[in-house]
């Protein structure tokens, strides 16, 4: 917080906070919903300036704002939360969320949350390159593999999101890893490092305890014991380890046939989304099909050439039609 320069003990938070903590304030009280869409345009404007102007300082911030994020999307931990309801009930019973009416506060107030989500993805996906985000990127990623497992959480979540830029973002990540990494982080078991630097990020002590993130660490991730001040410094080699936890995440929410498809071409492996795969073998069903109308129409052509020929043969033998003329005048 920076002092507000009057001496008077009180102090004024950074214009980019006060428009945060605005909004996620109106999301949690349901009041003054007309002030909510000027708070977050506020936010978003002052975002990318805020990032690169505070650099590392940002990994802390932004691991925050995506767990605040994912949490006002879940209400708030509120029972009646359409997210909060999908991630509770029965697969059999995922229908019951599509009757959801979309005027109904809770839809609404969703979609706020949803929104406020989606547009500070969309802006944080740009920065390519940018290891400050990556804290961002993971507690985003944490929060989707556990809605990937649940059917009526994909479909409230897959609106809006932005699903193209993710795969910009992650293909950049690929860049320089061995083909046996790729395969290693393919794996479903957490991708512990494989030398002594074994120790948890800053953002998992903010990830620990949540409840879409009970079943994400290791059982002893959290056992050596770190002094206070030294868990939430940041170390050289910890970028590296956040960006297996990337690709490792986005690998699994890939293998729930949602948003992202991994191609482990050897050569040039790549995340695509799945509505391009979805866009591809459509072209390619309409190409096949083209195809195929148009054999069966060479097919009915031959077959009527075939039909004319032996009708031209068997004219000789028929008497010559009758004219509308000809039926008249009998």
């Amino acid at each position: 917080m920076n002092s507000d320069g009057n001496n008077q003990g009180q102090y004024r938070l950074p214009p980019l906070d006060t428009a945060y903590i605005k909004a996620q304030g109106l999301l949690f009280t349901n009041r003054d919903p007309e002030k909510f869409e000027p708070a977050v345009q506020d936010f978003l404007d002052l975002l990318d300036n805020q990032i690169g102007r505070i650099t590392r300082k940002w990994m802390e911030q932004g691991s925050h704002i995506a767990i605040s994020n994912s949490v006002s999307m879940l209400g708030f931990a509120a029972k009646e939360n359409l997210l909060m309801k999908a991630i509770s009930i029965e697969p059999s019973q995922d229908d019951q969320l599509a009757s959801a009416n979309e005027k109904s506060i809770w839809m609404s107030a969703f979609k706020k949350a949803q929104h406020i989500n989606n547009a500070t993805l969309a802006i944080v996906l740009q920065r390519i390159g940018d290891p400050n985000v990556y804290p961002f990127l993971h507690c985003t990623l944490v929060f989707m593999l556990r809605m990937s497992q649940h059917e009526g959480a994909k479909a409230l979540l897959d609106a809006d999101f932005p699903w193209e830029l993710f795969c910009v973002m992650l293909n950049t990540l690929l860049v320089n890893n061995s083909a046996a990494k790729l395969i290693r982080l393919q794996e479903t078991t957490f991708p512990v490092p494989e030398n002594d630097e074994a120790r948890p990020l800053p953002e998992d002590y903010s990830l620990r305890g949540l409840l879409y993130a009970d079943n994400y660490f290791p059982d002893t991730w959290f056992s050596t014991k770190i002094d206070e001040e030294e868990k939430y410094q940041e170390r050289a080699s910890m970028t590296a380890q956040r960006k297996d936890r990337i690709i490792f995440l986005a690998m699994r929410i890939a293998n729930s046939s949602w948003g992202l498809e991994y191609d482990d071409d050897n050569e040039k492996p790549q995340f695509r989304t799945r509505a391009h795969i979805d866009q591809i073998t459509s072209r390619t069903l309409t190409f096949e099909s083209s195809a195929s109308a148009t054999t069966v129409g060479t097919s009915r052509s031959a077959t009527w050439a075939t039909q004319k020929t032996i009708d031209d043969q068997s004219d000789d033998d028929e008497p010559p039609p009758t004219t509308p003329t000809q039926v008249a005048a009998s």
